[in-house]
């Protein structure tokens, strides 16, 4: 029998085909974009909004081959190759739309991550900001002058000051001249209360560099002994905020190897027995309450370090209540360390005649 139907019997010609296996394409990525879309749920599966934007990205393939068989419905319809290509290109247009609506919206500088200088942007330090990125010193010059208010700037979001941002990103020149223009170097932010010498001291590195910085801000009495302080409230930005008050610059330094910043702090007065006091850390870590900088440094092998501090005054006998211990404690565990290697033993050895030494020197004074 013959077919009386002109619509399901008329051939499709091959640009179409073409077309329309090109706009196809895209289904052959549906697996990476299945895997990719299960970070939506980030852990939380009882949300519903995650929910239906997880169907709604992997709906994709469906919404393609629904407009394919509805442009071969309308060519079969018509006979006209440029109305069966209309709903690919009102699918593009939307598309096209949708994105240029998202580029030329205004940006949220909450959107920004924490030290980046558009933070700054249409705010009274956003002039300052754009030099100190510059690390221009003539920029900075001229944008003090013209307005002071913003040496001392706390963006929004985060509570940081220019001078913090320039620490972050090692504008030696830039923090220099701030500072000469009156920047208070001990401000602490709103995130987590560090001040710029805490995040000079918080890095996961030790540089030329980060020692230069350390010596301009300690220069410009940066309180080399100020806690990080309890987060504030005026942060606006979301997020779980931890309080991580407590926190000393030494501690830090130690804690991430920087024997150069540690040497320069108690050269300038940092108390080499002080104790850090978190008030609401991550349960996991409350070990770390009262840790002294010494028994952080025998903690990380830091052997170097231990005897520098001993020869500087540092109390072996403090116990850290958190981790109960204290620097006898920590030897006598690495002593029993059958991993051990031997020239790691001597150094331990050593650090424990000099712990003896001190006691005994001690005791003939009392």
């Amino acid at each position: 029998m013959l077919n009386t139907n002109p619509e399901k019997s008329a051939p499709l010609p091959t640009g179409l085909k073409i077309w329309i296996g090109l706009f196809l394409l895209p289904i052959l990525a549906a697996p990476q974009i299945y895997g990719a879309s299960m970070l939506i749920f980030d852990g939380d599966t009882k949300d519903l909004w995650r929910w239906l934007l997880f169907f709604g990205v992997n709906s994709y393939s469906f919404v393609l081959i629904g407009i394919a068989v509805l442009s071969i419905r309308l060519y079969r319809r018509t006979h006209r190759l440029m109305v069966s290509m209309v709903p690919q290109f009102t699918l593009l247009s939307i598309v096209g739309l949708v994105w240029l609506a998202l580029a030329i919206k205004p940006t949220n500088n909450s959107e920004h991550a924490q030290y980046d200088p558009r933070l700054f942007s249409h705010t009274p330090a956003e002039e300052l900001a754009e030099a100190t990125q510059k690390n221009s010193v003539e920029g900075i010059e001229r944008a003090v002058k013209s307005n002071r208010v913003a040496l001392n700037y706390q963006e929004e979001y985060y509570g940081e000051t220019v001078l913090a941002m320039a620490c972050h990103n090692d504008h030696v020149e830039a923090v220099g001249a701030l500072l000469r223009c009156g920047a208070n170097p001990n401000i602490p932010d709103y995130v987590d209360g560090k001040t710029a010498l805490h995040e000079v001291c918080d890095r996961h590195k030790t540089s030329a560099v980060q020692v230069r910085l350390a010596k301009l801000l300690i220069a410009y009495k940066a309180n080399v002994n100020q806690p990080q302080a309890k987060p504030n409230n005026k942060r606006k930005s979301h997020g779980v905020v931890i309080d991580m008050s407590g926190r000393l610059p030494l501690l830090m330094a130690v804690g991430n190897g920087q024997f150069d910043l540690v040497k320069l702090l108690i050269e300038h007065g940092a108390n080499i027995n002080g104790q850090q006091r978190y008030k609401d850390f991550y349960p996991p870590h409350d070990w770390l309450q009262g840790e002294t900088a010494v028994v952080e440094a025998m903690f990380l092998n830091q052997y170097d370090m231990v005897e520098y501090l001993l020869q500087h005054g540092a109390n072996p006998h403090l116990c850290c209540w958190g981790r109960k211990a204290t620097l006898d404690t920590l030897i006598n565990e690495h002593l029993a360390n059958a991993s051990l290697t031997s020239q790691a033993r001597k150094r331990v050895l050593k650090i424990q005649e000099m712990v003896r030494q001190m006691d005994r020197k001690k005791a003939i004074r009392q």
